[in-house]
């Protein structure tokens, strides 16, 4: 069973985005997978390096650096602060709220608002969705949105299918009271949940000797069930299916057509998938930014985490007065949003370091 929806939220702006990166860069090139089987991946994916967290990182660690950058460059005031969403899939603990320690490590009024919300490559527009309903509602006046991923973490050494994909990012948005509107549509299948999941570790199936047990699929690759799984070709059929759908349910939710929009900020899946949707929507390719190259798929975090990167060239280029941000992906679910993006701090990418 499907869901459609779409709405518009009024009377408000992101006022500020910021990124974090670990330090550890590792090349594709240098997974052992073979000199062919690399010149493939890297031509299909366009992925030549990711970064990885250490072992003692966690996600929180990344968007509470990327928060810390954001206070200081953007002059904002903490105590100001009286919502924190926390967007990931990878916990620092299955309890407590993760958002809870970040409230705590980044010094936070105690009476904020701290939610987790357990969601992958969709998650950025929904965490924009539930601040902006927070905001709107007179609950909380200026909402801390941190998304972010520890994904290579979860990707089997042996697994070239997520292996070489998939990296890790941590970022930080502010969004508050303003003047902007912000329309939102979404999607979603869960009849299509296993395509892309980490079977083992919840209460469906909890961590044991046999989940820990090396397998392989049809197509060569190896893993546990500790470790993502993920359908490649089931996720690009569905991205080419219904990513133009939402795109378009958004876009006339907004009363706008293509041709309104300044910059289409879309989850950086790979970039083969990304130039097939390009092209299928007759989207110029300057309107469109592609960097995932040096950073790999980092879930959550890799619509902020785009902008951060192209920031600089999207200034030059024209106005970011129409910013379309759609995520896609595990769920399986996908998520828009249109936002003006035209005064916003956009900080480039800082590397992390503990």
């Amino acid at each position: 069973m499907c869901m459609k929806m779409s709405h518009t939220i009024n009377n408000i702006a992101i006022t500020a985005i910021a990124s974090a990166l670990p330090q550890n860069i590792l090349a594709v090139k240098d997974m052992g997978f073979g000199a062919a089987e690399v010149e493939r991946i890297i031509a299909s994916s366009g992925v030549r390096n990711i970064r990885i967290a250490g072992e003692n990182t966690c996600t929180s660690d990344l968007c509470v650096f990327a928060a810390e950058k954001l206070f200081a460059a953007g002059n904002i005031d903490r105590s100001t602060v009286d919502a924190v969403v926390f967007v990931s899939q990878t916990f620092d603990y299955k309890l407590p709220a993760t958002s809870c320690i970040i409230q705590d490590r980044l010094g936070l009024s105690t009476d904020v608002v701290a939610f987790d919300i357990a969601y992958g490559c969709s998650g950025y527009v929904y965490g924009l969705l539930q601040a902006a309903m927070l905001i709107s509602t007179g609950v909380c006046q200026k909402v801390l949105l941190c998304a972010g991923e520890i994904s290579t973490h979860f990707a089997y050494p042996k697994d070239r299918s997520t292996r070489v994909l998939f990296g890790d990012a941590g970022t930080a948005t502010i969004i508050e009271k303003g003047a902007g509107s912000m329309p939102f549509h979404f999607f979603t299948d869960g009849s299509g949940s296993g395509h892309i999941i980490v079977p083992a570790g919840g209460c469906r199936m909890p961590y044991s000797a046999e989940t820990a047990r090396e397998y392989t699929d049809e197509e060569g690759n190896t893993r546990t069930k500790n470790h993502t799984y993920m359908n490649g070709f089931e996720i690009l059929n569905f991205a080419i299916k219904e990513v133009p759908k939402s795109i378009d349910g958004v876009l006339k939710e907004a009363v706008l057509s293509k041709d309104d929009i300044d910059v289409f900020a879309l989850h950086q899946a790979n970039e083969f998938m990304l130039n097939h949707l390009r092209k299928k929507m007759k989207i110029p390719a300057e309107r469109l930014p592609i960097m995932l190259q040096d950073t790999g798929n980092t879930s959550s975090a890799s619509i902020p985490l785009a902008l951060t990167l192209a920031v600089d060239s999207l200034r030059v280029q024209g106005s970011m007065s129409k910013v379309l941000c759609c995520g896609f992906g595990v769920g399986l679910s996908i998520a828009s949003t249109i936002a003006d993006l035209s005064e916003t701090v956009i900080l480039p990418p800082f590397d992390y370091t503990a």
